[in-house]
C-alpha cells in the first residue's frame, strides 16, 4: 500500500471528518440506479400544519407518482450530507449501486441525482463558498485518487490532475478560485499541502516534503490556512497566514490536535485534542490565542460543526459503538443531548440557515440521512435504503425542508 494511502487511512480513524466509505466489496446489487440527470418529480411544497405559515400535507406520494420515493427491502450507505451555501441543496455519499457516489438533491427541483460517474474512495466533496463548484476526489481507476471539478449541477465536469500518486483532502479558499489539497511530490512523501487554480493550473506545494502535513482547512477572509503536521513527531495544530509565509505553530508539545474547523467568520477554530487517550474539543480564539476545553469527559468527542452564527456547536460523542449528538454554546456552557438512539448518529452539519442539522446514522441498519429541526428537535429521514424516502417526498419544499413527522 502507497504510504498516503496509509496516512489517508490513519487519518479516517483519528478525525472522523476524512472519512473511507464502504469500498467496492460493500456492494448493492438488488438497488436500481439512480439517474445521472434529474428524472425525479420536484419536492412537492405542502408541509404539516403545526409549522407556522404551511399548509396541511398532501396525501402519500405513490411508486407511479414518484418512482424514486418507492420504498425497497435492499439497503444502501448514504452517508456524509453537506449542505450547499444557499441552503437549497444536500450533496451525500451513497453505495447504493455497488460503489460510493455522490448523490445531489434539490429542495426545488427534486432528486436524487448521481453526479458522479466514476467511483470516489470517500466523502472528500465540497463546496465552493459561492456555491457554483464541487471538488471532490475520484477514483478512476482503481489505484491512485484524483481530483475532479464539476459544477454545482453536474454538467460541467473536468479532471485535475492525473498523477501516479494520490491527492484529495481539498479545502476551497475564500475566493472560490482555488483550493488546498493533500499530495505527494514522489513515491517518498507522506504528505505535502499543495494549493491549486480551478482551471488546474499553478500547483505549488507549500510544506516540505519530508514532512507528513495534511487535513488543510481554508479560514474565511484573510483568517489564513491551516493544517496538521507530524512535524518533531507529535501531531499538531498549524497555520500558514500568507501563501508562502511564515507557519505558526498553534498547539504546544502536550498534545496531539485532530480534525481542525474553522468558524465561518474566520476568527476562530474548533479541533480535537488527544492527550493520554483521552479526546476532547477545545475552541481556539485567533485574534488571542486563547484556547477554551469545551469538553473533559472520557467519551470519544468528534464530527463536530459551528451553528451559521458561530454561536452554538453541534458535535458527536462516542461511547462504545454508539454515537449521539449534542449540542452546546460556543462557550462550553448550555450542554444538551439532541439524539438519543441505538446506532451512531455522526457527520452533522448545519444548515445556512440554523434552522436544520442534517447528519447520517444506522439507526435503522443501515447508514441513512437525516435532518433534524432544530426548534423543535423532531427528526425526518431524507433517505429510505436506497432512495428518498416517502414522507420526505411530500415534505421538502420549494421554501425549504419542512419536517412532516415526529420521530
Amino acid at each position: 500500500m502507497k504510504p498516503l494511502l496509509i496516512l489517508f487511512a490513519l487519518l479516517a480513524l483519528g478525525t472522523g471528518l476524512f472519512f473511507l466509505l464502504p469500498s467496492s466489496q460493500e456492494t448493492n446489487p438488488g438497488a436500481a440506479p439512480i439517474p445521472e440527470t434529474t428524472s425525479a418529480a420536484p419536492f412537492s411544497p405542502s408541509a404539516p400544519k403545526d409549522l407556522p405559515g404551511t399548509e396541511a400535507p398532501k396525501p402519500p406520494l405513490t411508486t407511479a407518482d414518484h418512482p424514486a420515493a418507492s420504498r425497497s427491502s435492499t439497503s444502501a450507505f448514504n452517508r456524509n450530507p453537506k449542505w450547499s451555501p444557499d441552503g437549497s441543496r444536500l450533496l451525500y455519499t451513497s453505495n447504493r449501486e455497488g460503489l460510493s457516489h455522490l448523490i445531489l438533491v434539490s429542495f426545488e427541483e427534486g432528486g436524487p441525482r448521481r453526479l458522479t460517474p466514476e467511483p470516489i474512495p470517500g466523502g472528500g466533496a465540497e463546496w465552493s463558498p459561492d456555491g457554483r463548484w464541487i471538488v471532490y476526489t475520484g477514483h478512476p481507476d482503481g489505484d491512485e485518487w484524483e481530483l475532479y471539478l464539476m459544477s454545482s449541477d453536474g454538467k460541467d465536469r473536468v479532471r485535475l490532475t492525473d498523477n501516479d500518486v494520490h491527492d484529495g483532502q481539498a479545502s476551497w479558499a475564500p475566493d472560490s478560485q482555488r483550493f488546498a489539497f493533500i499530495s505527494q511530490l514522489d513515491r517518498n512523501d507522506t504528505g505535502t499541502i499543495f494549493t491549486m487554480h480551478i482551471d488546474g493550473t499553478g500547483r505549488q506545494p507549500h510544506t516540505e516534503h519530508d514532512v507528513s502535513s495534511f487535513k488543510p482547512t481554508w479560514g474565511a477572509g484573510d483568517a489564513g490556512l491551516f493544517f496538521l503536521s507530524t512535524r518533531n513527531n507529535l501531531r499538531r495544530l498549524y497555520r500558514m497566514k500568507e501563501l508562502g509565509g511564515p507557519i505558526e505553530a498553534l498547539t504546544d508539545a502536550r498534545y496531539e490536535a485532530y480534525a481542525p474547523m474553522v468558524s465561518n467568520d474566520g476568527k476562530s477554530l474548533l479541533f480535537n485534542k488527544k492527550e493520554n487517550e483521552q479526546w476532547d474539543l477545545l475552541h481556539l480564539d485567533l485574534a488571542s490565542g486563547e484556547i477554551t476545553q469545551l469538553t473533559d469527559d472520557p467519551q470519544h468527542e468528534e464530527y463536530k460543526d459551528f451553528s451559521p452564527d458561530d454561536q452554538q456547536v453541534v458535535f458527536g460523542i462516542r461511547e462504545g459503538p454508539q454515537v449521539d449528538l449534542y449540542l452546546m454554546d460556543i462557550d462550553g456552557d448550555g450542554r444538551r443531548q439532541i439524539t438519543d438512539v441505538p446506532g451512531r448518529s455522526r457527520f452533522p452539519q448545519w444548515s445556512p440557515d440554523g434552522r436544520f442539522i442534517a447528519f447520517d446514522s444506522d439507526r435503522s441498519g443501515s447508514f441513512e440521512i437525516y435532518l433534524m429541526e432544530v426548534e423543535t428537535g423532531r427528526v425526518q429521514a431524507l433517505t429510505d435504503g436506497e432512495s428518498l424516502s416517502r414522507e420526505a417526498g411530500e415534505g421538502f419544499g420549494r421554501s425549504g425542508p419542512m419536517l412532516p413527522t415526529s420521530p
